[in-house]
């Protein structure tokens, strides 16, 4: 099991009210603040400005993401700066959407840097994995996300992912995505390697899988 004196080690910006490694801790949570407040800011949130497409992508362990910490963001970063009419938002638990100009983590005075590692591998760390509460948890945010588009018809033309349903998240989003990455059954060899702090590297930076976003890009006329 990763100890929270570990965690804080490796990424000391992490704040200390919001280490939910425990899933049991995740609904409480979510109804406390600042995450309750963030939640509702959040699916009221309008975007500044009209964009072709909005790409949502995983949450990291490695926080803040801007500027970023690891290499999968550090790649997001590089499609962002040639592409001015995309827009990316975090998909994640417990924020639900993060849009990138909340990548700093700070907002109205709250530190959000958070540590949830909402896998059923959370098991193999000793703690308990409920399916059950996991699709309540998914549905919760999915609300969420379910105003954010609402208040945002007319500023975008397509929502496109690189979510794998092994991750989980992606049941947040489902039925907003106009496109996804390609990936029905990753292998196991994609998932034989993954570390607790880098497994959003690990696995969406896997070449396989890597290449499956950037050909989807592609074909939706982005320059990857």
């Amino acid at each position: 099991m990763i100890s929270k004196e570990e965690i804080f080690r490796v990424n000391p910006h992490i704040n200390p009210s919001l280490v939910l490694c425990d899933p049991l801790s995740i609904p409480e949570k979510i109804e406390q603040e600042p995450i309750r407040s963030w939640l509702r800011f959040v699916g009221e949130y309008k975007l500044k400005q009209d964009f072709f497409a909005i790409i949502l992508v995983p949450c990291s362990f490695w926080k803040p993401y801007t500027p970023p910490q690891d290499e999968f963001y550090r790649r997001i970063h590089r499609i962002g700066n040639k592409n001015s009419q995309i827009k990316f938002v975090t998909v994640s638990v417990p924020l639900a959407l993060q849009p990138d100009e909340f990548w700093n983590f700070s907002w109205q005075g709250h530190n959000l840097v958070y540590e949830c590692p909402f896998f059923p591998w959370v098991k193999n760390d000793g703690y308990a994995w409920s399916d059950e509460l996991a699709d309540r948890i998914f549905h919760l945010l999915k609300n969420t996300a379910k105003s954010f588009f609402k208040n945002n018809v007319g500023r975008y033309q397509a929502v496109l992912g690189c979510l794998i349903k092994e991750f989980g998240h992606i049941e947040i989003v489902n039925e907003f995505l106009d496109d996804n990455i390609d990936i029905h059954r990753p292998s196991k060899e994609i998932f034989s390697n993954v570390s607790y702090f880098d497994n959003t590297s690990d696995v969406y930076c896997h070449p396989t899988i890597w290449r499956k976003f950037t050909e989807m890009l592609v074909k939706w006329g982005i320059k990857v």
